[in-house]
């Protein structure tokens, strides 16, 4: 499996967005963006009291992962941004990988580029929130 990241231009302010490709073989390839935004002064609120230095609020980035199939969908056919647009088949050890080397590599790549001093990800599912828990836990590092 074969994963490709690079930083991807956007014309939304404030947006940092790379393009993470997965080919698979044999027909299976899948392209996702992983945008990377400043947090909202609404949230800024909910955090002020675990992060007291205004310098990693101001710094702050929250994560929105999916697959770029999702911007050809029209608001009437009923999918989600966030769900399944390509059949990948992931094994756990394939998932692993892209979160590791896709969507980790990405965040340190704009880490090491801007002044990033929190960065987070709220999933939706529990299940994507499992595996999240389990790859920070694995990595830590």
């Amino acid at each position: 499996m074969d994963i490709d990241v690079r930083a991807w231009h956007t014309w939304v302010a404030g947006t940092f967005r790379y393009q993470i490709t997965v080919n698979k073989g044999g027909g299976r390839a899948a392209k996702y963006y992983l945008d990377i935004k400043k947090i909202t002064q609404e949230m800024h609120h909910w955090f002020m009291h675990i992060y007291v230095d205004s310098e990693i609020l101001d710094n702050a980035y929250m994560l929105e992962f999916y697959n770029i199939e999702a911007l050809n969908f029209t608001v009437g056919q009923k999918h989600s941004a966030f769900d399944t647009y390509t059949t990948m088949n992931y094994t756990f050890r394939e998932r692993e990988l892209l979160f590791v080397k896709g969507v980790g590599e990405a965040i340190i790549n704009f880490a090491a580029r801007s002044q990033a001093r929190l960065v987070f990800s709220t999933p939706l599912r529990p299940a994507l929130a499992k595996i999240h828990d389990s790859l920070l836990k694995k990595h830590a590092r």
